[in-house]
């Protein structure tokens, strides 16, 4: 099923959803930061969020997401190394 966020941004209780395999908020108005929690996700295999708003840095843990096969978060306005 489907999931609607009640704000633009991604809230840090995604942690909590242990078996998520997919997160698709390609330009969805998000704002924000990528919350660290992302990087709890270790089932996660598909992380977009192209073009949107987010800001910041991309969390350290996303690199540790060992099932992960799809990322893509161009077209935001993030800093830092990858």
């Amino acid at each position: 099923g489907e999931t609607q966020l009640a704000y633009n941004n991604i809230p840090t209780e995604i942690g909590l959803m242990t078996n998520l395999k997919t997160i698709r908020l390609d330009t969805s108005g998000i704002d924000g930061r990528i919350p660290s929690e992302i990087g709890t996700l270790s089932s996660l295999h598909t992380l977009v969020l192209y073009g949107n708003n987010i800001t910041g840095r991309i969390p350290p843990h996303v690199g540790r997401l060992v099932s992960l096969k799809t990322l893509r978060l161009d077209t935001n306005h993030l800093v830092g190394p990858i």
